[in-house]
């Protein structure tokens, strides 16, 4: 998806970054796997319970045997780092608040712990995740930058709004699956993340990403008149689309998360080719924009799905 939205359409240029956007997508959801190569899987059951009971003995002896600790199985692993790529404070962000809860709900059984009790096992995980954020997301920033060819003087400023992008990009993919109720708020990540700290800040002061952000802020603001595409709609989507959408599990959020990706794969490249020529060049990377005389409009694709406008 990556691919589609930035306009990499070619097999060598998709062959040099690809490994960028493995590691990057990998900071993202890896949580079994370590990624910052110490040879652990430190959000695992096993692994945050062996340090919470040596940091916190007394409280430890408090929680019943089947205390869940980790968030790796499934879709659950989504309730960590699915919050926004400038986000690092689980404790207040709104995008964090299915993980919040989910903790909430954990501790809510365990009818042993004191408040007090409660405090240091929240604490603890908060600060758990604190720091295994900033390091996801510095690693996430020398991809980018070294993956997008950023790291001249002259584009570090970029290197981060990138990384947003292509953040919320992965988050909107997530949204297109049936299984959400680990991710945040849809409208949080459109307007702050993917818009006002991504695109806003990869593109300053250009109309036709204005223009963009516009269209986006329209599907976000809306409201589906109808989440059950027709067959005939679904095979008119590009290839890489087709397979996000699934009709018996559709919701209003989904459908607008579709309609962003699709107006980001007809509007990033152009943008990205423009703003960024010279430096993707460097490392070998063609951007193909997509032109509105091949690709059709958003109103093609979902026909009307939307009522634009409504604040």
């Amino acid at each position: 998806m990556w691919f589609a939205c930035l306009g990499i359409d070619d097999a060598a240029s998709q062959a040099r970054i690809q490994t960028t956007l493995v590691l990057f997508s990998a900071c993202i959801d890896d949580l079994e796997d370590d990624v910052t190569n110490d040879g652990t899987g430190p959000f695992c059951s096993d692994d945050i319970k062996i340090k919470f009971a040596k940091a916190h003995p007394e409280t430890y002896a408090k929680l019943s045997s089947d205390f869940v600790f980790g968030f790796c199985s499934g879709t659950v692993h989504r309730l960590l780092f699915h919050w926004g790529y400038n986000v690092v404070d689980p404790e207040r962000a709104e995008s964090a608040k299915p993980f919040r809860d989910r903790l909430e709900a954990r501790l809510d059984e365990e009818t042993s712990l004191s408040d007090w009790d409660r405090e240091v096992v929240t604490e603890f995980y908060y600060n758990l995740v604190r720091e295994a954020f900033v390091s996801r997301n510095r690693k996430m920033k020398t991809l980018v930058g070294q993956g997008f060819g950023l790291n001249k003087e002259v584009y570090k400023n970029f290197t981060t709004p990138l990384a947003t992008v292509l953040y919320e990009i992965h988050i909107l993919c997530d949204y297109c699956t049936p299984e959400r109720d680990s991710l945040g708020s849809l409208e949080y990540h459109v307007r702050k993340e993917l818009l006002e700290r991504g695109i806003a800040r990869l593109f300053p002061g250009n109309k036709n990403m204005r223009a963009l952000c516009d269209e986006i802020e329209s599907i976000a603001d809306g409201t589906a008149a109808d989440v059950s595409p027709s067959a005939e709609r679904l095979n008119r989507m590009p290839p890489e689309f087709q397979g996000l959408f699934v009709p018996s599990a559709n919701s209003v959020e989904q459908q607008k998360a579709l309609g962003i990706l699709l107006l980001l794969r007809e509007g990033l490249p152009p943008l990205m080719s423009s703003f960024f020529e010279e430096p993707l060049a460097d490392v070998g990377i063609t951007i193909t924009s997509r032109s509105s005389s091949k690709t059709p409009s958003l109103k093609g694709w979902l026909a009307d799905k939307f009522s634009r406008g409504q604040r």
